[in-house]
């Protein structure tokens, strides 16, 4: 199996993060608060905004979440690939939190490499988060993005559809029809997952 480094999960704020600071947006709300140590571990990705950079990473994609003793934030997403070395494609950046009061808009930086030609800042913005953190929507100030992730690998029907409506009332613009599920494995059967 071989692994290297790719911009997958939520890396993909880090192409458009600047970019989106040079234009106006319409007021755009992020959860009320987030407890960063219960946010911390392993979120699988449930679905996402169709991304060019992210195709071809639709099995097992998942992000971890560390907290370091400096305070900062360790980020590995990772996936599978499918193809025909069944390899890992991985990517290792940071997150700094930018509001303080709402723990909910960070800026995650990934280094580049060989890989990676992205931007190396994106904007990482919570936009739901369940009560018991069991399931959380991340998108971006441009609204051109989406995430919902799970800490399961697999979300009840009934509570996917929640998400996605109240993601449409938030974001107008959006057309449900590019939003892409993801394959994930159950939990016993992936690589690295971990909790």
């Amino acid at each position: 199996m071989r692994t290297r480094f790719f911009p997958s999960l939520l890396s993909f704020f880090c192409l458009f993060g600047q970019a989106s600071e040079a234009m106006d947006f319409p007021e755009f709300q992020t959860v009320s608060h987030v407890d960063l140590n219960r946010y911390m571990g392993t979120w699988y990705e449930i679905a996402r905004l169709d991304e060019p950079w992210d195709r071809g990473c639709y099995h097992n994609p998942i992000a971890i979440f560390t907290m370091k003793n400096d305070g900062t934030i360790h980020v590995l997403n990772q996936c599978e690939t499918d193809n025909f070395f069944n390899s890992t494609q991985k990517a290792e950046g940071v997150a700094e939190v930018v509001d303080k009061q709402s723990n909910a808009k960070l800026k995650l930086i990934f280094p580049r490499s060989e890989h990676y030609k992205g931007l190396p800042i994106g904007d990482y913005w919570i936009i739901q988060l369940a009560d018991d953190y069991s399931y959380a929507a991340v998108s971006d100030p441009a609204q051109k993005h989406l995430w919902i992730l799970s800490r399961t690998p697999s979300l009840p029907q009934d509570v996917y559809q929640s998400i996605l409506d109240k993601v449409v009332l938030m974001m107008p613009n959006l057309n449900v029809l590019n939003v892409l599920r993801t394959q994930q494995d159950p939990l016993d059967a992936q690589k690295g997952a971990k909790k």
